[in-house]
């Protein structure tokens, strides 16, 4: 029986997120020299894993396979969507995943077929292919309906994995194949399953009507992405024999900010990186010559696929480049200021949305966002017009200030606070700055109250984040030294490591400081009085016999690694971050569950004391404030107990035994 969902409905997943950081496969192939009359080409083909490059005098050496371990898995997952559509620019390597997919499932006995769409032909001719492919079966009709049924026939008996590619130079076919085809064989083949993947480029917007299918759009890769790249490939090479994991880093800044994360420009960049035996930095003329052969050329092919040719429309992608996530209220900020044209933001947002440069705001956010263009033209920005893409940080980071404060005459609006200082530090940090990030620092704890405590614990975390993405290890020491300042850490502590300084990963600190703090805080508001309570409890109980009075324990940062200045930086600096990453996204998980049910719980706290709830109602909410005491307590055990293994300290908190 055909599955699908109805004719008006198109689910569109979120974009496949590199949060989980998917295992990255990578081998380098070395072929010999070509000849003289072989001329190889710096273009990018469809594929992120397409071949070749530029020739080094005695071999060429390539990327054969950096694939989506992520993509690959969901597709590959049995209780995922039988349709899927996967949307993506050139060189995101479409074609090399739909191939790793259709290997697998042959390999479980499906019948699996990958077809191109993108050579010129009569739709019989695709399904001849399908039949070649899939069970080694040529079909004998001429006719379309004659040859539907001749397949069906053909493929009957096995489960079916079929994969389209370039669905949009071959749009009538691809169209065809979703109407009839794919419907009439889900239906035509009984007792078994037919799975369908059509990708393409901008197919899933637009003309095109998807009903029924999940939409999936690939991301660029991210920095840490190519790190785990370049550490593959480099582990056995013997000019990289004494480069640490941050050598690794510093160079993995370079290539993703000068790609914009895109994976066929990274492939090409890396090859060239191997070539050269690792000399090179991608920083000052190498950068600006690197640019020029590898990532213009692909801006441009970009901009003419999603039809931007005239000089205003660029104009105004330049500019929104800049920021991370845009809305109706940033075009009318940037034409206030002169910086895009006048015009209708509506209609621009329109425009940008409906061609896929900018995608809708998930679940919870304000801002549209582009992650696909966005990363190429602020390579472009950086390289090719430095001050213009300083300025236009330093306007940005003024608009979020405006918003700011224009939210203190509008309280209902005070929840943007905190993602407007997030994007506005942001800004800040691209200035590379150190007064600057300073003062912005200042000028947002002097909007912060005792109750936003925990909103700005988690606005360091972001900037450390942002300066271990964004710049090298120069720029993450002032974030770094920043952040010590607003929590009196005191001053930088360095160990050796080989013959280089280390300091703490400012992230670490972040994650550490966040969760003590997050408990102390717990134990203040939750469980204070537990103690006492208890005592009277057992008093009332057993009235004969003296219950000696003890002193109440106060929580305080005296407990907790962050005690002393430098103590708690002393203590990071010994953990291997490599082996660690476990137990410390475990506790950013914790943190994140733990923040919720405190939330929670004094929802319902308040509700419980309201003067005007019913009966009832009070009844619900300490029913419901006593069951997120439970959790609170069993999270708040499990997070003392990896903090303790993963720092080696002892964290006394007697309130939660």
């Amino acid at each position: 029986m055909t599955e699908c969902v109805p004719d008006d409905q198109v689910r569109r997943a979120t974009t496949f997120s590199l949060l989980d950081k998917p295992s990255v496969v990578v081998r380098l192939v070395k072929h010999p020299v070509a000849p003289p009359s072989v001329s190889i080409s710096y273009g990018l083909g469809d594929c992120a894993c397409a071949g070749g490059s530029s020739v080094s005098p005695d071999e060429i050496t390539e990327l054969e396979f950096a694939n989506r371990t992520l993509e690959k898995e969901w597709l590959l997952n049995p209780a995922n969507p039988t349709l899927v559509v996967i949307d993506a620019p050139a060189g995101y390597g479409k074609t090399t995943l739909l191939k790793k997919v259709a290997e697998e499932y042959s390999k479980e006995g499906w019948s699996a077929a990958v077809v191109d769409l993108g050579v010129a032909r009569d739709p019989v001719d695709v399904l001849d292919e399908i039949a070649e492919q899939a069970v080694c079966h040529s079909l004998k009709a001429r006719h379309e309906s004659e040859a539907v049924r001749e397949l069906k026939m053909a493929l009957a008996g096995k489960d079916v994995f079929l994969c389209f590619d370039r669905a949009e130079a071959g749009k009538e076919t691809a169209l065809w194949l979703r109407d009839h085809v794919i419907p009439g064989l889900r239906e035509g083949l009984r007792g078994v399953q037919v799975r369908a993947v059509v990708a393409g480029r901008g197919i899933s917007r637009g003309e095109w009507n998807w009903a029924g299918y999940w939409i999936r759009e690939l991301s660029p890769f991210d920095w840490s992405i190519v790190q785990e790249m370049l550490e593959r490939i480099g582990k056995d090479d013997p000019h990289t024999q004494r480069w640490q994991p941050e050598d690794y880093r510093r160079l993995a800044l370079a290539v993703s900010r000068l790609s914009g994360g895109h994976p066929g420009v990274i492939k090409e960049l890396i090859e060239e990186m191997v070539r050269k035996r690792w000399t090179l930095t991608l920083s000052g003329q190498e950068r600006d010559a690197y640019f020029g052969i590898y990532v213009q050329e692909t801006i441009q092919q970009m901009l003419k696929h999603y039809g931007f040719t005239d000089s205003q429309k660029i104009e105004i992608i330049k500019v929104m480049s800049v920021f991370r996530g845009i809305n109706l209220s940033t075009f009318k900020a940037l034409m206030r200021r002169g910086l895009i044209p006048e015009g209708d933001p509506m209609q621009i947002l329109a425009l940008f949305a409906g061609v896929g440069v900018l995608s809708k705001p998930k679940s919870g956010e304000i801002f549209y966002r582009d992650s696909i263009l966005r990363g190429l033209i602020l390579a472009q920005l950086e390289v090719k017009d430095r001050t213009r893409y300083l300025a236009l940080n330093q306007v940005a980071c003024e608009i979020y200030h405006d918003w700011i404060e224009g939210i203190k005459s509008d309280p209902d609006r005070i929840f943007l606070k905190p993602t407007y200082a997030i994007e506005s530090l942001y800004h800040i940090l691209q200035l590379e700055d150190w007064e600057a990030v300073v003062n912005e620092l200042r000028y947002h704890r002097g909007h912060s109250t005792e109750r936003q405590i925990q909103i700005w614990m988690g606005d360091d975390e972001e900037i450390c984040r942002c300066a271990q993405e964004l710049f090298e290890r120069s720029v993450q020491e002032l974030c770094r030294q920043a952040f010590n300042e607003r929590f009196h850490v005191g001053p930088p502590h360095l160990t050796k490591k080989g013959d280089q300084e280390m300091p703490a990963d400012p992230a670490l600190i972040a994650v550490v400081t966040q969760a003590s703090t997050l408990l102390i805080e717990i134990v203040r508001d939750v469980f204070k009085g537990r103690q006492e309570k208890r005592r009277a409890e057992e008093a009332a109980a057993e009235p004969e016999k003296a219950v000696e009075p003890k002193a109440t324990v106060t929580p305080s940062t005296a407990t907790l690694p962050i005690a002393q200045p430098g103590e708690l930086e002393n203590i990071l600096q010994q953990i291997d971050l490599a082996s660690q990453q476990i137990r410390i996204d475990t506790i950013k998980s914790i943190v994140t569950q733990l923040s919720q049910h405190k939330r929670n719980w004094n929802d319902f706290r308040e509700e419980e004391s309201k003067p005007t709830a019913s009966a009832t109602a009070r009844i619900e909410a300490k029913q419901a404030r006593e069951d997120e005491e439970i959790a609170i307590k069993d999270l708040s055990l499990s997070l003392k107990k990896h903090l303790e293994e993963l720092t080696g300290y002892i964290i006394e908190l007697p309130e939660l035994e």
